[in-house]
């Protein structure tokens, strides 16, 4: 099963499916459906034995990029673990590298790491980013707030659903970056035939 792109820049096609044995990445046998099917049942599989899969979208143009699935043949898949050893890096003012240790998978592939964070005072954790990268040991964390204390911690996500959240990374602060807006509320007032006094609203961190 798999989801239409987010941004077709066309009109669908087919999608075509691949699927191989991990032991035998040579040995790939291929599916072709409608643009109108979205799951396709594959079957004469080894038993116990570990396979890839992979999904790629065409348009009359050419095709898309693969998406990529793991799965282990008479195993169902479980809930993934949760992730440990979370480290923080390369901080700036809108972004930071997040390092980890990935925990089990679930017997699937990893199809999703969903970020959460307190943010400044907050106790609560929300989610601010996620990214598909299923093999992944560190990634960049975009769309921070400059001049402000987060607290991360990570989740996994595969075709069963989420896994319990890791342990939370260490507090740090995103480094300060130029003002977005300009200061408001600008008064001039003369004070004399060659003098004016200026005073304005102040920024706000």
């Amino acid at each position: 099963m798999w989801n239409p792109p987010t941004e077709p820049n066309g009109r669908i096609i087919k999608y075509i499916i691949r699927f191989w044995e991990d032991s035998h990445p040579t040995d790939k046998k291929t599916l072709e459906v409608s643009s109108e099917t979205q799951s396709v049942t594959i079957s004469e599989l080894k038993a116990s034995t570990r396979y890839t899969v992979d999904v790629q979208a065409w348009t009359k143009v050419g095709a898309g990029s693969r998406t990529e699935g793991r799965f282990e043949s008479g195993v169902p898949p479980e809930l993934p673990g949760r992730p440990s050893s979370l480290v923080v890096s390369d901080i700036g003012a809108r972004n930071v590298v997040l390092q980890f240790v990935p925990g089990f998978d679930g017997h699937t592939l990893i199809r999703k790491w969903i970020v959460e964070a307190k943010v400044a005072s907050s106790s609560i954790f929300v989610v601010i980013f996620n990214i598909s990268a299923p093999k992944a040991r560190s990634f960049t964390v975009e769309g921070l707030r400059p001049y402000t204390k987060y607290q991360l911690r990570l989740i996994a996500e595969n075709v069963r659903g989420r896994g319990a959240p890791s342990e939370p990374s260490r507090e740090f602060e995103t480094k300060q970056a130029e003002p977005e807006i300009a200061p408001g509320k600008l008064f001039a007032e003369p004070r004399s035939s060659t003098s004016i006094s200026i005073s304005w609203a102040p920024l706000h961190p």
